[in-house]
């Protein structure tokens, strides 16, 4: 049905990135919404962050012209953070219908199982 409009894919993205409690700010933060890359390999966007171990994205909006009446959308995007040489999962989201204005997580680079580099979304 033509309905010109603007569809957010993903959020506005606000996060804080941490390792042993301190700025992890060598990281890189890759997002991709391609759910056959898993590991970030091709990323839309790209953050480092700053001293503080804050990193962040702008919402990923585009313009529509036709609107889908029936049937709900799907949205998803995955958050990765490549760290230490190590790629690894910082968050996956997914939502049906609509996404969120923006997020804030809150991750953390911690050892485990003796391996370093993996992380964790301490409190989305």
């Amino acid at each position: 049905m033509p309905w010109p409009h603007h569809e957010t894919h993903t959020p506005r993205i606000a996060g804080l990135l941490t390792a042993a409690g301190k700025s992890a700010a060598d990281a890189e933060i890759r997002l991709t919404r391609d759910s056959g890359d898993p590991a970030c390999a091709r990323p839309e966007l790209v953050s480092r962050p700053d001293a503080e171990g804050r990193f962040g994205f702008p919402a990923q909006r585009e313009f529509r012209f036709f609107k889908r009446v029936l049937g709900d959308r799907y949205y998803q995007w995955t958050l990765c953070i490549l760290a230490g040489g190590k790629t690894c999962l910082g968050h996956r989201y997914r939502r049906v219908g609509f996404t969120d204005e923006s997020v804030e997580l809150r991750c953390a680079i911690v050892p485990e199982s003796g391996e370093t580099g993996v992380c964790h979304v301490v409190a989305p």
